[in-house]
Formats: C-alpha cells, structure tokens, sequence
C-alpha cells in the first residue's frame, strides 16, 4: 500500500539521556592535574638556584643542593611516583562516578580529581610528619 512505511527502515538514534560521556569527565579530571602541574612548575621556577648562605652546592661532602635542585629532586623521587597514584585513584573514583551515573560531567571530573588529589596530601603529610 502506498501509505504504509517499510519495516526495514531503522528507527531515528536518539542521544543517551541521563549520564554524561565519560570522555568530557576525564578531560576534566586531566585539566585539574595540569593545574597541579603548571602550579608546582611556577613554584619551582621561583625557587633561587643558588644557596643564600653561600655554602656549597652538591650532594655529599657537607654540601647541600640548591632550593631549585632540591625541590626537583623531591618532585622526581617522591612527586611523579605519588601523583601517577592518585591520578590512578582518580581514574577509578571517575569509573565509580560513571557507573553512578553523574548528570554533569565537571562534577562527575571535579570529584574524581579531589579524591586522588586529596589522598596525595594525605600521603604527603603522613611523610612529613
């Protein structure tokens, strides 16, 4: 009948409702990391790279390294290895977000990124103290 629709025609793809893509949550989970990132950069670009005391520079011997060097030896040591760990956390706190289905995804990435970054501090002030 000229009236009638083919049943062969696949019906029109509507956009998921509900969650938000996981895709623009984890941008937004990488975007509060670069934030720490750049911050910590400026804080080392700030530091002066010679001692103000005037007393050696180095390792070994009584000497001891610039504020620069020093604080980039910390970064390499004990830095890289404790913020690779918390953005793990946060890739599985923004997994949980997901399956829990947050409607904004800057919420869903902004919650992720405070239980990593969070557990870092707690980190480095259970090794300071």
């Amino acid at each position: 009948m000229p009236g009638e629709m083919s049943s062969d025609v696949p019906p029109p793809v509507r956009p998921r409702t509900g969650a938000p893509p996981v895709g623009r949550a984890a941008a937004v989970l990488v975007g509060w990391y670069a934030v720490v990132l750049v911050g910590f950069a400026l804080w080392i670009a700030m530091l002066p790279t010679e001692n103000t005391d005037g007393s050696c520079e180095g390792i070994g011997f009584g000497c001891t390294p610039a504020p620069r060097d020093g604080a980039l030896l910390l970064a390499i040591f004990y830095g890289l290895p404790l913020l690779a760990g918390s953005f793990l956390v946060s890739l599985i706190a923004l997994g949980i977000g997901a399956a829990a289905r947050f409607r904004s995804a800057a919420v869903a990435g902004t919650l992720a990124a405070f239980v990593g970054l969070v557990l870092a501090a707690s980190v480095m002030v259970a090794l300071a103290g």
